[in-house]
């Protein structure tokens, strides 16, 4: 069957439309009861304070909120809907149905962000604070990279994997291993607990995880706006070759699987 574009338009919308009837506006509504909270604590501080708890705080709890959203949202998302997979594979190719899975996720997390950033900006002007919009742009950008390499990440996972609770289990341990990655390979050889060969496997195992810590802005503490530019292309570049990579492999792999 030839592939559409017209398809994976529509199925991404219904996707996106799907994802919402699963009231992450309501989780979205309570973190900005939290960001408002953190708000007026901050408020109480000297002004330089409250600024950078304003930006650092709310920041870090929306691309936590986001990480989990997008690992909760994927790892349900194909597993719960086999009767709709089986309806629907005569009518499209199986790897259309798992990009446009995938897209509504996308579309999700962007509206998401997009809408964070406008609040952000306007209780920016309300309590008059000097803040750097480049920096805090760059941040919001890594949370939405982040979120969108798990979501991906997550949908493959769960092309192999037989329920969403196992899916979500094995999506935690390379979320955590992402974050980890440094610090594994600063450890010397000598001191691992595995033979040459099983040391060899692992690390090449460590190749197809993510490094997530670099998505992390706040803990590189830049400051040059050459700095910036240079972290942003290096992080955009790295995102971009895992998410075609997730995309690729879930795609042949939820193509070759037999329908549920």
């Amino acid at each position: 069957m030839v592939f559409s574009f017209k398809r994976l338009q529509l199925l991404s919308a219904m996707t996106f439309r799907e994802l919402l009837h699963q009231k992450v506006l309501s989780l979205f509504v309570i973190l900005l009861i939290l960001i408002f909270g953190i708000s007026g604590f901050a408020i109480s501080c000297s002004f330089q304070t409250r600024a950078l708890l304003f930006q650092e705080m709310t920041t870090e709890l929306f691309s936590l909120f986001l990480s989990l959203l997008a690992m909760i949202t994927s790892a349900t998302l194909l597993v719960s809907t086999g009767e709709e997979v089986m309806i629907l594979a005569r009518a499209l190719p199986r790897y259309e149905y798992f990009l446009g899975k995938l897209l509504g996720i996308i579309l999700m997390l962007l509206s998401l962000t997009a809408g964070f950033g406008i609040i952000f900006l306007i209780l920016q002007h309300v309590w008059k604070m000097n803040l750097e919009r480049d920096l805090f742009f760059i941040m919001l950008l890594g949370a939405l990279m982040k979120a969108s390499l798990i979501a991906a990440m997550t949908l493959l996972i769960s092309t192999i994997s037989s329920s969403s609770l196992l899916t979500m289990l094995v999506a935690i341990a390379c979320y955590m291993i992402g974050n980890l990655k440094e610090g594994f390979y600063a450890v010397p050889r000598s001191l691992m607990p595995f033979h040459a060969w099983g040391y060899c496997v692992i690390k090449s195992l460590l190749y197809l995880i993510a490094d997530f810590s670099i998505f992390n802005v706040s803990d590189h503490k830049l400051t040059s706006t050459c700095q910036l530019d240079t972290y942003t292309y290096s992080m955009t570049q790295l995102a971009l070759f895992y998410f075609g990579i997730y995309m690729v492999i879930g795609c042949l792999v939820f193509e070759k699987k037999e329908c549920m």
